[in-house]
């Protein structure tokens, strides 16, 4: 396998219909696939190969 991850998203918007809902994906080289992920819902991913590049677009800076 090319590079690939194991991602997971769970949905923290309290109004939402689908809070505290998640779902899994396996984004891989060779699936193409991608996710969009929306403002408060938090993001986390395995690699599951080595050499495994991951490319994020965020809409704003991160601010501590």
């Amino acid at each position: 396998m090319l590079g690939g991850i194991h991602d997971v998203i769970v949905d923290l918007r309290p109004g939402s219909v689908t809070y505290m809902e998640w779902i899994a994906q396996e984004l891989t080289a060779d699936n193409k696939k991608m996710l969009y992920i929306p403002e408060a819902v938090a993001h986390s991913f395995l690699t599951l190969a080595g050499n495994t590049e991951v490319f994020y677009q965020m809409s704003e800076y991160y601010y501590t």
